[in-house]
């Protein structure tokens, strides 16, 4: 395992203004960028999640409360907490949860993944979005989500990864490495898209960050690829006793 598969390509400072910048047009770039199919990602994650003990629901890396919001309407008698590092991706939550009707069941908290302010076995369950690829420690990450989930909890991560299909992986990363910087410069997200190309590129590969969960401590790990393999869902739960 090497250094690259535990850290950010880029410093904790960077990124979090990175993202302040981007805020306002975060979702459209996301959206865009996929294609719209990130929402049938975090749909996917929320009913995945499946919570086995009682308790709130940890969203880590919330942003703008996408994944958040998609958990708090797939269990609605939940409580969830949504966490993020940057004010400006947590302001348009804000903003956004009492238009969705969840501004009572969603809390959005500033924090950072590497220091949950949270107590020991506090959540039911955890789930993280494309977050894990921007922390600078992600064993550290992984340790603090163990730490703040229940005996039983489940933690959800989803990541971006590289297609490896013989006909879709050339097709991929052509979109990836020419379509995608021109609508990154009509959207003036170049700095965004730059960003995610090269943080998604460094991602470990499968096996290696399921053995950074098992590290952790969690069992039951799976993955499973989405959309081709585009996206991954890892699994994985915190043992009973």
């Amino acid at each position: 395992m090497t250094d690259t598969d535990n850290r950010a390509i880029k410093q904790p400072e960077q990124i979090k203004a990175l993202f302040d910048r981007l805020a306002p047009r975060y979702e459209l770039n996301d959206h865009l960028f996929s294609m719209g199919i990130d929402v049938w990602w975090r749909q996917v994650t929320a009913r995945r999640l499946a919570p086995q003990v009682p308790g709130p629901l940890l969203d880590g890396a919330t942003g703008s409360a996408q994944l958040a919001a998609a958990v708090a309407r797939r269990y609605p008698d939940r409580r969830v907490v949504g966490l993020d590092f940057s004010p400006g991706m947590l302001a348009v939550g804000r903003a956004k949860l009492p238009r969705l009707g969840l501004d009572q069941r969603v809390e959005l908290v500033e924090g950072d993944l590497l220091d949950l302010p949270f107590d020991d076995g506090f959540f039911a369950a955890a789930t993280v979005a494309f977050g894990v690829r921007n922390v600078a420690d992600r064993r550290r990450c992984l340790h603090n989500f163990f730490r703040v989930l229940k005996p039983g909890g489940r933690l959800l991560v989803l990541e971006f990864s590289m297609p490896t299909l013989p006909v879709l992986a050339p097709l991929y990363r052509w979109y990836f490495g020419a379509v995608m910087p021109i609508l990154a410069r009509l959207l003036r997200s170049y700095e965004a898209y730059r960003y995610l190309h090269e943080s998604v590129r460094s991602f470990p590969p499968a096996e290696r960050f399921v053995a950074m969960l098992r590290e952790a401590g969690f069992e039951k790990v799976r993955v499973t690829p989405l959309t081709l393999g585009i996206a991954q869902l890892f699994e994985a739960e915190s043992p009973l006793c």
